[in-house]
């Protein structure tokens, strides 16, 4: 069974938790009607004419104001890239998943996964979570909150966490919602705690779109490379090395997937005990920004442990970390979030 699901929800078991540490919105909070259009995109699986990427011209903030007021909130279509401070993001698409032999919609609903790209194009850190800023409303205005299930069968990971400055991140959010539900609007609460709401109406049928030329984050995080020490606030850390297990009888990876694991060191060097998390603080990115969470059977089919856990003042743990992503994810970098302790994040492009 566990082979199966292949422990797909643990991320977002994570992000239940990551939800009680977010203490400030995604790009420091705006006002209502700052929300502005960037550019667009040309549907990828679309017939027939398709839509041009085109920049336009950010309207005013008192003529979105003014529109707001008189027919309703500004809404955007898949595709429209939006400005929220120095937050851009896109929804680039949705799908409709049929589910697994183990996770399955209730009788009468179906499962709906948005694709969502997020830019922070700031100079500080930003912090992203799907519980709390993301849900769906149909036409009637009903609206649907994070749906684990439809999460964990809509494919890789959901975009969470705190994004570095110039960090792309990508992934799906699943949602589960009445067959007969139509009209659907895809919410994004970019000020969390505040105000800066963000709509994107879906349309009537499942698309998906190229990331627009316009959507770019400047310059990339660095990264550093397997064997480099890195401090992160008062933790050092070290991949040591990066293999990829064939699996055993009962931890393989699921049809067109395989394991990555990475072999690291952390060493408290502070004076106050510190904790670590791999399902919190570790993840394994790919060249087109998608995210990819802790697999423990691929850290089981390494023949490891974790590095987990309480650190001690000048204690040091070394351990395995396991991920399962397609076969054909290419540009791997690992990364360590250090905001749990309110220092960073840094990635180690891996070989």
């Amino acid at each position: 069974m566990f082979k199966k699901l292949g422990l797909g929800c643990l991320g977002l078991i994570a992000a239940l938790v990551v939800l009680g540490i977010v203490g400030a919105a995604l790009g420091g909070g705006t006002r209502s009607g700052e929300a502005t259009l960037v550019a667009t995109a040309a549907p990828a699986n679309a017939g027939g004419a398709q839509r041009e990427p085109a920049v336009t011209e950010p309207a005013p903030t008192e003529a979105l104001a003014a529109t707001a007021i008189a027919n309703g909130p500004q809404v955007y279509t898949v595709g429209d890239v939006v400005q929220l401070g120095d937050v851009a993001l896109a929804v680039l698409g949705w799908s409709t998943p049929e589910g697994t032999q183990f996770m399955q919609p209730e009788a009468g609903k179906t499962f709906v996964a948005v694709e969502l790209l997020v830019i922070n194009q700031g100079a500080q850190a930003a912090q992203l979570s799907t519980l709390a800023q993301m849900s769906l409303k149909d036409g009637e205005d009903r609206r649907y909150t994070i749906d684990l299930r439809a999460a964990s069968v809509s494919g890789g990971a959901a975009p969470e966490g705190e994004l570095a400055p110039g960090e792309r991140l990508r992934g799906s959010v699943g949602f589960q919602v009445p067959v007969e539900a139509s009209g659907l609007t895809f919410v994004f609460d970019g000020g969390l705690f505040r105000s800066g709401k963000v709509f994107v109406e879906l349309g009537p049928e499942p698309l998906s779109v190229e990331a627009p030329a316009a959507l770019t984050s400047g310059d990339a995080p660095q990264a550093y490379a397997v064997g480099e020490r890195i401090t992160v606030g008062d933790l050092t850390l070290t991949v040591n090395e990066v293999s990829t297990p064939e699996g055993s009888q009962f931890a393989q990876p699921a049809d067109g997937q395989r394991f990555i694991v990475v072999d690291l060191s952390i060493t408290n060097t502070g004076s106050q005990a510190a904790n670590v998390s791999t399902m919190l603080q570790m993840k394994l990115k790919d060249s087109a920004e998608r995210q990819y969470n802790l697999d423990l059977m691929a850290t089981t089919a390494a023949g490891g442990a974790a590095p987990e856990g309480e650190l001690a003042p000048g204690e040091t743990v070394r351990g395995l970390v396991g991920f399962q992503l397609p076969v054909d994810a290419s540009g791997l970098r690992f990364s360590f979030d250090g905001n749990i302790f309110g220092a960073g994040k840094v990635f180690v492009q891996l070989p």
